[in-house]
């Protein structure tokens, strides 16, 4: 990393502890990485208060229209890390339930933002482990904090069950703001709630347990109808996320590409060329047509004959490396 560091916002007292982290003098312990962001636990020596250091990255090489976008995005105060300061900024001002910032820092394209760290559990090893009394206490609980939030016109925009987690107490405590808006937008708070339900669902969740939590989000005062219009627009979330998941599975994109339309319909990681393919295909239908041990699974009586349909590109990339 090169050019000078920006400190934009936060307590000039912990500049230093996190300079040394940025600059790999501190090194920490890797909570969570993506190919856009890494999060890092600092070590508790180094601070009175543990910390969490987001490390906001320029990321992998993109088309100059989504480069230029996430320029303008900076420019205009409303980068991912921008968002994140903000929000956790209001949240802390309001004792909602998150984790409380503490610096938010720029260098060139990269951005940093200093949090509290919370030492938790996730909520799904929660819901599924406690008794039937504890969940419903602990989805009443999730509501409320949706209701507070709703009240100080806060919108989570990402809000599923891996963003929440809780505390040693058992209190939710939500995470990842990046996508967050200061919005008293009914529209953005029902997607909020939608969002949650649908990850709640797709738990297991019970009906009951979900009516559950929109009765709690939206307040013991909340009409048949009102409740029933917040199921359809969870069953709407889940339709749009699966349709969007479809979409983006059949288009090629920056983690995948078309493959040759001589080995067949289908898509490819960029990392697996065409030759990996074709030699990796020759081998499953070798396999096919001797059998033996290194078959595992047969189906191609019903794909008209051995090794009529080509492997999905990952499958073979996991057992042909």
């Amino acid at each position: 990393m090169s050019g000078p560091l920006y400190w934009l916002a936060g307590d000039e007292t912990l500049r230093a502890t996190l300079e040394a982290a940025i600059e790999g003098a501190t090194p920490g312990a890797v909570i969570a990485e993506t190919p856009r962001r890494r999060v890092v636990q600092l070590p508790a020596e180094d601070a009175a208060q543990p910390l969490v250091l987001k490390h906001f990255l320029a990321g992998p090489a993109s088309p100059a229209r989504l480069t230029n976008r996430a320029n303008w995005k900076r420019a205009l105060g409303r980068s991912a890390a921008t968002r994140e300061w903000r929000a956790l900024d209001a949240l802390a001002a309001q004792n909602l339930p998150a984790p409380t910032p503490r610096a938010h820092a720029r260098r060139g394209n990269e951005e940093w933002v200093a949090m509290d760290y919370v030492s938790s559990r996730p909520l799904a090893d929660r819901l599924r482990s406690a008794p039937a009394t504890d969940r419903r206490a602990l989805i009443d609980e999730l509501g409320r904090v949706l209701r507070r939030l709703r009240g100080a016109g806060i919108a989570h925009g990402d809000l599923h069950h891996g963003n929440v987690l809780l505390s040693e107490d058992g209190e939710p405590v939500l995470v990842d703001w990046q996508r967050a808006r200061l919005t008293r937008s009914l529209r953005a708070h029902a997607r909020d709630l939608a969002s949650l339900e649908f990850s709640l669902a797709r738990l297991g969740l019970s009906r009951s347990d979900r009516l559950r939590l929109r009765r709690a989000a939206l307040g013991g005062a909340a009409t048949r109808g009102a409740l029933l219009a917040a199921g359809e627009r969870a069953e709407t979330f889940a339709h749009d996320h699966y349709r969007g998941r479809t979409r983006r599975s059949r288009s090629e994109g920056s983690g995948q590409l078309r493959v040759d339309p001589a080995l067949g319909p289908g898509m490819r990681a960029r990392e697996f060329s065409d030759d990996a393919l074709r030699e990796a295909s020759a081998a499953h239908r070798a396999a096919l047509a001797t059998g033996g041990a290194n078959v595992l699974k047969d189906d191609s009586s019903q794909a008209g004959g051995p090794g009529a349909a080509l492997p999905s590109a990952r499958w073979l990339a996991a057992r042909h490396p």
